[in-house]
């Protein structure tokens, strides 16, 4: 089974006890909400939406889509540009994000 323990005064890592009761570690995190949601989906759970990852998609999408609609004559949803495929791929990320 995998917990977060506080290990710094801003640092919560991941990890689990082996039957010696060594400590493996996962990961770091900054925040406790972020190691929890990690702990529950290590444990099997759904985890948690990092919210703060999913609004800097959401950012980056808005930016990149700008620039696209700028600069670019091209359709976003069809082209093969490099561009949109970004685009598309962060759209992708932001729905999986947003279903969880």
């Amino acid at each position: 089974m995998h917990v977060y323990t506080k290990t710094e005064s801003k640092l919560w890592t991941v990890g689990f006890y082996d039957p010696t009761g060594r400590f493996h570690t996962d990961s770091d995190h900054d925040d406790k909400e972020l190691a929890a949601g990690r702990v529950n989906f290590l444990n099997g759970g759904q985890g948690t939406v990092n919210t703060k990852l999913l609004a800097a998609c959401k950012c980056a999408e808005a930016d990149l889509w700008g620039l696209v609609s700028d600069y670019m004559d091209i359709d976003i949803e069809t082209s093969d540009e490099p561009q949109a495929k970004t685009i598309r791929e962060l759209k992708a990320v932001i729905k999986a994000a947003e279903r969880r």
